[in-house]
């Protein structure tokens, strides 16, 4: 329940994932397609808020390259830390490369490349996969498109939040959090 209606009764069914009310005697919406004027918003629930927040991108690099007539060389390190906005999506990567070339003889060149990449990612996974982007499970759409008079969190009859194990229990879930951590060399 959104919205206290002076005159409604609400007569809940259900319990849990499938606890609802019916309303009865007073409506959210008159007949006229307005909202009741007497209705008085209890709380307001923010999904931006919940899962979306404001965060710092950091990316450094680092190269140095140099040679001689018969040797040529270029070193090159990077870190990147993209915690995201999405709230428990993270991307961190440490990237290092080596090229090496040496004429050894006027007929004779060698040469190494050597690349290496190491990657941690945090994606929140939803009820539909693990990318919070895709276009079944997208978070901006899920944010646009959620009804609004939808509660995010669980509340008892008098409006407090209810807590499990001191989190604030969701209404219902809406995503989990997986790590997926990634070496590559």
């Amino acid at each position: 329940m959104l919205y206290d209606v002076p005159g409604a009764v609400y007569t809940p069914t259900g319990s849990g994932a499938a606890a609802s009310a019916t309303m009865s005697g007073a409506y959210l919406v008159n007949p006229d397609g307005k909202l009741n004027p007497d209705a008085r918003l209890l709380y307001n629930d923010n999904y931006d808020k919940y899962l979306l927040e404001n965060r710092l991108r950091q990316d450094y690099n680092l190269s140095a390259s140099g040679g001689s007539d018969r040797v040529n060389y270029f070193f090159s390190g990077g870190y990147l830390e993209d915690p995201s906005y999405i709230r428990g999506s993270a991307f961190e990567r440490y990237n290092a490369r080596a090229n090496v070339d040496a004429q050894v003889f006027d007929w004779l060149k060698i040469g190494t490349n050597v690349g290496f990449s190491n990657r941690t990612t945090q994606s929140p996974a939803t009820r539909f996969g693990r990318n919070p982007g895709s276009a079944v499970a997208n978070v901006f759409r899920f944010i646009n498109g959620q009804n609004q008079l939808t509660q995010l969190y669980a509340r008892d009859q008098a409006g407090n939040i209810i807590t499990e194990n001191g989190q604030k229990k969701m209404s219902w879930r809406i995503a989990r959090c997986s790590i997926s951590p990634e070496l590559r060399s």
